[in-house]
């Protein structure tokens, strides 16, 4: 998936998110860049004021994951040949890898999504000048962390929260968009800022993300046994790098 359909698939799972926040709207099409995207609304939500007037959210879009971590699940040409060769095993001799294709492990601290967006603070103020925009926002996104988890609800949400607040995040809003549940929800909103810090986050959580291998229809795979092995490809570097 390409960058901009990237941005617009998750500009589409950040929808009813959207509607609730703003009322019915309509995408901007012309809009693609500083800030990604933005959404026309003709009639907001009561906040907005009792007329009600017309407004236009501009929507600037960024993953909070690493380089690192997202070019190594990515890259499908670094290993194309041991998986080709691992596929053939298992087709033509029935020779399954008992290795997944690819594992990673990410670790999750309590301002990971906070230092995933705060690059794009100082974008804010050229958006909002530039632009006929009621409000400008972030909608920011992820590969590991999962909004339904208990991670997230419990210690990640709250403390994203605290860090835009006391460090004041420009953006009227931060959505937050998990690929993996396709959900989104507001983790903050400059108008209500945090004072009050979370309770402690405690240990960092490491998110273990997995892929693969390939697998024969009418075959009983022991899948703990597979994860629990090192990937058939491994990280380059541990996959480290800056975002």
């Amino acid at each position: 998936m390409g960058k901009r359909d990237l941005e617009e698939y998750v500009l589409g799972l950040a929808k009813p998110l959207l509607l609730s926040l703003y009322g019915d709207y309509e995408i901007d099409f012309t809009q693609v860049d500083r800030p990604d995207a933005a959404i026309s609304v003709s009639r907001p939500h009561k906040r907005f004021g009792r007329d009600r007037n017309p407004i236009k959210v501009g929507v600037e879009i960024t993953t909070v994951d690493s380089k690192g971590a997202l070019a190594y699940l990515n890259d499908e040409k670094f290993g194309c040949d041991l998986v080709s060769a691992q596929i053939d095993n298992s087709l033509s001799y029935g020779v399954d890898s008992d290795r997944p294709t690819k594992k990673i492990g990410v670790k999750v601290g309590e301002s990971y999504i906070y230092d995933g967006a705060k690059s794009k603070a100082n974008k804010y103020s050229d958006y909002a000048s530039a632009g006929n925009f009621g409000e400008v926002i972030l909608l920011c996104f992820s590969d590991f962390v999962c909004v339904d988890s208990t991670l997230f609800k419990e210690k990640l949400s709250q403390w994203t929260n605290f860090h835009m607040s006391v460090n004041r995040f420009p953006f009227d809003k931060v959505l937050f968009v998990s690929l993996g549940s396709r959900k989104a929800v507001k983790v903050y909103d400059k108008r209500n800022r945090l004072s009050v810090r979370p309770v402690p986050y405690g240990s960092e959580d490491t998110l273990l993300r997995v892929e693969g291998p390939f697998m024969r229809t009418n075959v009983t795979y022991q899948l703990d046994k597979i994860i629990s092995n090192q990937p058939l490809i491994a990280p380059k570097s541990n996959g480290k790098s800056k975002r």
